[in-house]
């Protein structure tokens, strides 16, 4: 994971940090661009995949179910609001997840307008729109 942090933010988030795919926003995105059968794939080779019980797994497939629904992840965590979505994944490439993050009381009412252009520039990564607007 790569981070720019706001002196405000310096400590919650570090460059090189992991992040669970099971109980994180960057995690819903991710297993979200993947199909049900991928999805138990990821699950299972998860550290914490012991773990995971019935409802564990209901609220991750409620997550993932939001996150297509929406178009992005969305959600609180470690005192921080983040919105994460995939990128198109390449033929032979892997799966990227682009993300920000922020104090919730700034980040949390914009969650649609963020969403969507976090949507935009995604699509001008990959040359699904002509350009970018913010």
């Amino acid at each position: 994971m790569d981070v720019a942090t706001p002196p405000a933010l310096t400590g919650l988030v570090r460059k090189g940090s992991r992040v669970s795919i099971t109980s994180s926003t960057l995690g819903a995105a991710f297993l979200a661009a993947h199909d049900d059968r991928e999805i138990e794939r990821w699950i299972e080779r998860t550290p914490e995949a012991r773990h995971i019980d019935a409802a564990l797994r209901a609220e991750i497939r409620a997550s993932v179910d939001a996150a297509r629904a929406s178009g992005y992840a969305c959600g609180l965590g470690d005192s921080l609001f983040s919105i994460a979505i995939a990128l198109p994944r390449p033929a032979a490439g892997i799966q990227l997840v682009l993300g920000l993050a922020g104090q919730p009381e700034h980040v949390e009412p914009r969650t649609a307008e963020l969403g969507a252009q976090l949507r935009r520039y995604a699509d001008s990564l990959t040359g699904e729109a002509d350009s970018v607007t913010a």
